[in-house]
């Protein structure tokens, strides 16, 4: 499988690795300190058949540290890779240090010059400059609307800063951030309250799926009533064969606007 992973490479020199296993909602598996998060999540991922480009992201500045920087980053994943096997080739991308219009586009054109047809796309915006997740937001969906790639993870490394000290690293993957952003694109609506309730009703759906998740009931038997709109039949289904609080059910399949109890929120 092919995977393209974009990596921010930060400026600062004194890079603290942390170690990241089961924080966040990422909860990665990977139990070693890394200086860039995505690395926890390659290494619960790749495998030895997978091709996989790596593009690292630098902003060029004087102190020469985005070279000690990258390196870090090739010498990480090399380590980890070397008890599995993948094929690994490594881009630079550098890039000024001007937050312009033409800067901006000159980036997202090399960084989808670097991105082959079909692959799964990973990226970590831990560090970096602050426009440069918005350009990468807009290099993901262009990949996956024309060039039939997965956006399978954008992660970001949160940590606590006390005077000098770093503590409490957590791990997010923030892909379904990306998702909101194209749906919110993508909502056709004739007005304002049309648009809203576009949203409320994308919101209601993703809530029945996690409480269709809860219960024994399976996917093919949900999706055939869905489909048939026989949302009464679902909702008197998971009443008898889901973990899901009762109340939230019944909102979610009556609309019923009911107290909910901590544990239902």
């Amino acid at each position: 499988m092919k995977k393209i992973i974009f990596c921010d490479i930060p400026m600062k020199s004194n890079l603290n690795p942390m170690v990241y296993k089961g924080t966040g909602n990422a909860n990665p598996k990977y139990d070693q300190p890394v200086i860039y998060p995505i690395n926890a999540i390659l290494a619960d991922t790749i495998s030895k058949q997978d091709e996989i480009r790596v593009v690292l992201l630098r902003t060029e500045d004087a102190t020469e540290n985005n070279q000690k920087n990258s390196d870090l980053f090739i010498n990480e994943l090399n380590s980890i890779n070397s008890k599995i096997g993948a094929k690994i080739t490594y881009n630079i991308l550098n890039s000024e240090f001007k937050e312009t219009k033409n800067n901006h586009e000159l980036r997202l054109k090399q960084m989808i010059d670097k991105i082959e047809d079909n692959s799964q796309l990973f990226a970590d915006i831990t560090y970096g400059p602050k426009p440069l997740p918005m350009v990468l937001m807009c290099v993901l969906s262009f990949a996956e609307k024309f060039l039939n790639c997965d956006v399978k993870s954008v992660v970001y490394g949160k940590v606590n800063f006390t005077g000098e000290n770093i503590s409490n690293p957590e791990l997010y993957d923030v892909t379904s951030l990306y998702y909101l952003n194209n749906l919110t694109s993508s909502i056709v609506a004739k007005d304002s309250k049309d648009a809203r309730k576009a949203l409320d009703e994308f919101n209601l759906c993703q809530a029945r799926q996690k409480a269709y998740l809860a219960s024994f009931i399976t996917l093919r038997t949900i999706t055939a009533l869905e489909t048939k709109y026989e949302i009464e039949q679902i909702y008197e289904m998971l009443k008898k064969h889901s973990f899901a609080e009762p109340t939230l059910l019944e909102y979610l399949f009556t609309k019923k606007r009911i107290a909910f109890s901590k544990r239902a929120m």
